[in-house]
């Protein structure tokens, strides 16, 4: 009797040591697996007349530490909302780079040739773009192109359009670029000036979530070490009801936050 009370006691002993195991293995990794997302600031704002709200969503996926915005606003009957993917905190402020390489290194990316931060012991990069050191337009940092990619728009800010929309603190010139390029989108020019107006109150409205003031964001992320900077775009969509387009979208990031992708849908 006492050998069989025993062997019970050694039977749950071991199940629950295994019990334990199991708990100290798989509770951690469940945890690590979730997402909780949590709605941490809004503003309100009007912008030439018209009202603008913004969202910002502080995002915990195991242990990253991501954050989600989002803003809508309506121009003409025409609503304009824009949504950013979940995006790292750590990459989101750390938009500095140094150079510690003793050469200039350059990868493809999007079928394109990229330079690629820090850059090299002589050269400095800020953040990782297009070749235009020795690959594309070399030297013109004051003309206005872009590259077609495998999948994406490549386009180019003259640095003479960031230094007097920094001097104006005013999204004013690069809504120049913006104009052409959403004017090729959207093929109704009637609205162009209003849906690129539309679109810069809500980058502004993003942007203070996320503590950027204008000229900051100008000259910390768009901004390239020499002078000039990068938007790019890319799935454009239309949607169709019966023989009429009723709405269209797009994705956009920009400059140091090029794997920063903002949706944008009209």
């Amino acid at each position: 009797m006492r050998s069989l009370r025993k062997t019970q006691v050694a039977l749950l002993a071991t199940l629950l040591s295994m019990l334990m195991l199991m708990a100290t293995t798989v509770i951690p990794t469940y945890a690590q697996a979730q997402t909780v997302e949590v709605e941490t600031a809004t503003i309100t704002t009007v912008y030439e007349g018209v009202p603008v709200t913004a969202k910002r969503y502080d995002v915990l996926r195991g242990r990253q530490h991501l954050i989600r915005i989002e803003a809508e606003i309506e121009v003409d009957g025409h609503k304009i909302t824009i949504k950013s993917e979940p995006y790292s905190v750590n990459k989101l402020y750390n938009t500095r780079y140094y150079s510690s390489s003793r050469w200039l290194p350059t990868y493809y990316w999007d079928g394109i040739k990229f330079v690629k931060a820090p850059g090299s012991s002589t050269i400095w990069v800020k953040y990782s773009h297009p070749d235009n050191y020795n690959t594309y337009y070399l030297g013109q940092v004051n003309k206005e192109y872009y590259l077609s990619g495998n999948s994406k728009t490549h386009n180019h800010i003259p640095q003479w359009i960031l230094e007097q929309a920094k001097a104006n603190t005013s999204f004013a010139r690069i809504a120049g670029i913006l104009a052409g390029v959403i004017a090729a989108l959207l093929a109704i020019p009637e609205l162009v000036s209003k849906i690129v107006a539309g679109i810069i109150g809500l980058i502004g409205a993003l942007l203070a979530l996320v503590g950027f003031v204008l000229y900051w964001f100008l000259n910390d992320i768009i901004q390239t070490e020499r002078g000039d900077g990068w938007i790019w775009t890319w799935g454009y969509t239309e949607y169709w009801f019966l023989w009429w387009r009723v709405g269209v979208s797009w994705w956009m990031s920009f400059g140091a936050w090029r794997d920063w992708g903002f949706f944008v849908i009209i």
